[in-house]
């Protein structure tokens, strides 16, 4: 009798281990499938610094170093304005924020800024320029 218990203990000590190693084997493959799709969206791993912004179906590339409000402020002659969030559907996105247009939302075919910022910090904007030119 005693033998089928200790015998029960072990299937189940064993089975138990299966389960936490296949939810382990899961967890990694959707983590690792995460990290790619993420990094063929954003041009980036999670955590890193954007290289290139896609907004307005459009890629724009960093430029210059970080700059604060008061600096883009001056540079822009229509007003500033948060137009959504770098990288989308994650909690870690950053602000964008672009000139204000005359047209919105946009579409294939409207204008769109030439210069996207992303906030990075408390008063720091990093600047992305269009790629491909006007």
């Amino acid at each position: 009798m005693m033998t089928c218990v200790n015998a029960t203990a072990v299937f189940r000590s064993k089975r138990l281990w299966v389960n936490i190693a296949r939810t382990a084997l899961v967890a990694a493959v959707l983590a690792g499938g995460f990290t790619v799709w993420y990094r063929a969206t954003y041009h980036a791993f999670p955590g890193q610094q954007v290289p290139r912004v896609h907004w307005c179906g459009r890629d724009y590339s960093i430029e210059d170093s970080p700059q604060t409000w008061r600096q883009i402020s001056a540079r822009e002659r229509s007003p500033v304005r948060a137009v959504g969030q770098y990288p989308p559907l994650v909690w870690w996105g950053q602000e964008v924020f672009a000139p204000s247009l005359p047209v919105m939302p946009h579409g294939p075919g409207e204008p769109c800024a030439i210069e996207v910022y992303l906030r990075t910090g408390q008063d720091n904007y990093q600047t992305y320029v269009l790629e491909g030119g006007f």
